[in-house]
């Protein structure tokens, strides 16, 4: 797994680090999980000995047969005298569940090699989150790629920065606090008109930069919209023919460079601004 850490491609760079010290330092995975819900662990187990059945492989087989016809539910409906002949009233169904993190950490099997194999490709060229899943997704993906195929089942990672409410609080379903595109496209086409809103929302992303957290509220897109006007008024009002070579070759060297840093629109945004006010 380190080894496969090394071969993976990071942006930012300092990714590698973080994952490189999680894997590192970890300790055994415990891949199940005493909840109500989830992903079961097919198993029966000895009522005296909490010993597998001798005919396990066979037992797991026969449950994913049962349940890719009748879903996930057959499970729970399913008796141990369903699923064996051998000494079946000495055994019981296991009532626990799968680390929801090996669920998603098995995606390169059961998406982009099994329900998505025909659109996607194994590896991925990117996998693409916060840094939570330096922990997470990447993380368990990393494992369980090299315990199936000796790699990781990316070649690159990227890490982005959080989107953050008025108060800093990274937005989360749990919260409640967050906004989906098409609301945020509703309240800007409401206040701005269709196109204006579509702009300002649009200009409201590129002023920041993916790997920052992105700072999101009414009045932050209040504040780009104004921004957006006074950016094309300026623009506007230059004259055709005011095209010094000096401050041309300055502000395009440093929206290169800006862009040259990893995309950075928020730093070529500022640039723009900073054209605009020397020109006008």
């Amino acid at each position: 797994a380190l080894e496969a850490v090394e071969a993976t491609q990071f942006v930012p760079e300092w990714g590698e680090v973080r994952l490189h010290n999680m894997i590192a330092n970890r300790p055994d995975w415990c891949i199940s999980r005493q909840r109500n819900w989830g992903v079961p662990l097919p198993f029966l187990i000895h009522k005296e000995t909490g010993k597998l059945h001798p005919e396990t492989m066979k037992i797991l087989n026969k449950v994913a047969d049962i349940v890719e016809k009748e879903g996930i539910e057959a499970w729970t409906r399913l008796t141990p005298t369903e699923l064996t002949d051998l000494e079946a009233e000495m055994y019981e169904k296991s009532k626990d569940t799968l680390d929801v993190w090996f669920d998603s950490g098995t995606t390169h099997m059961t998406v982009m090699r099994g329900s998505h194999a025909d659109k996607l490709t194994y590896p991925a060229d990117l996998y693409l989150e916060g840094s939570d899943q330096h922990r997470g997704w990447f993380h368990s993906s990393l494992l369980t790629g090299c315990a199936i195929d000796g790699r990781a089942p990316y070649k690159g990672l990227l890490t982005h920065g959080f989107t953050v409410d008025e108060q800093g609080r990274k937005m989360s379903k749990s919260l409640g606090n967050f906004w989906t595109i098409r609301d945020a496209l509703k309240e800007t086409n409401t206040q701005y008109g269709d196109k204006n809103g579509n702009e300002t929302l649009r200009f409201f992303l590129l002023r920041s930069h993916y790997r920052s957290p992105i700072d999101f509220s009414s009045a932050l897109v209040e504040d780009a919209h104004q921004a957006l006007i006074r950016l094309y008024t300026a623009l506007k009002n230059t004259p055709a023919d005011d095209n010094p070579l000096d401050w041309n070759e300055k502000y395009a060297a440093q929206f290169k460079e800006a862009m040259d840093d990893d995309f950075n629109t928020a730093q070529a945004v500022a640039v723009l601004f900073e054209l605009a006010k020397e020109v006008n």
